[in-house]
């Protein structure tokens, strides 16, 4: 016989992977792969928030799961994880439970410090960083500038007139 908790574990490790490459494509998406995201851990907090409404869902469409064997059991809790959990509703739920306004202040704080610690742009009043940086929006916007690597792109294309506003000596 097949009891809640079996049907919990098993749906878990189907759930897992399946929220991981959401989660992924979540990050990919969005630019986010430079950056900490917040809250942490969003996969885990996923499964545990929809995993006991999902194996209800389950319990409730598949009432005759009872006399099922192992085998029909795990093809029934696939299919559902298939069809009821495909990538669009995972990545829906993932983006509820993402914190955009605590991530981009993070992305915001990381291309404040670098700016004023790299050279040339750390010549710069930190107000003029600040004031930049802050008219990025939106996390997506912002995160793909938020490496060394991407700095000077940043510059060009939020600050152009960055040079104007070196201190004076």
């Amino acid at each position: 016989m097949f009891n809640e908790a079996m049907i919990t574990q098993r749906m878990r490790g189907i759930l897992i992977p399946k929220i991981e490459q959401a989660f992924e494509v979540f990050i990919s998406e969005n630019h986010l792969t430079k950056v900490k995201i917040y809250p942490e851990d969003i996969p885990g907090k996923l499964l545990e928030s929809y995993l006991p409404a999902a194996v209800k869902e389950f319990q409730k469409v598949n009432q005759d799961v009872e006399n099922s064997s192992a085998d029909e059991i795990d093809d029934r809790i696939a299919d559902y994880v298939l069809y009821e959990c495909d990538i669009g509703f995972l990545l829906s739920k993932i983006q509820f439970i993402f914190d955009e306004e605590a991530t981009l202040q993070g992305v915001r704080d990381t291309m404040i410090e670098m700016l004023q610690n790299t050279s040339p742009y750390d010549q710069v009043h930190r107000d003029y960083w600040v004031r930049r940086v802050n008219k990025v929006r939106h996390v997506h916007d912002l995160a793909k500038y938020a490496d060394r690597d991407h700095l000077d792109a940043f510059v060009e294309e939020k600050a152009a007139d960055w040079k104007e506003n070196l201190q004076e000596e």
